[in-house]
């Protein structure tokens, strides 16, 4: 899909789904097949590849949650919801 070949309009819609407990989901179009990697299948797909996350505070966090996920072997729980808020003094 690197060439976008699954775009199937020039702008592709998008949109954001408000879930019970208050949080978002992004929804993508049917023609949008995303894989949902297992822990163990994420860590051989990264296996000896180098990784740059460039951007903001949105991108510190994503990184987070992928480390988490590889060390953990599960996702992090959805911020705020299941524990309190707690922020880190960087």
């Amino acid at each position: 899909f690197v060439d976008g070949s699954f775009l199937t309009h020039r702008t592709t819609p998008v949109t954001w789904k408000r879930r019970r407990d208050g949080s978002r989901q992004l929804t993508l179009p049917s023609t949008c097949h995303l894989k949902r990697y297992t822990a163990e299948e994420a860590g051989q797909c990264l296996k000896d590849k180098h990784l740059l996350f460039i951007g903001d505070s949105l991108t510190r966090y994503q990184y987070l949650s992928l480390a988490y996920f590889i060390e953990h072997k599960k996702w992090p729980p959805r911020f705020g919801v299941q524990i309190p808020c707690n922020h880190t003094n960087e």
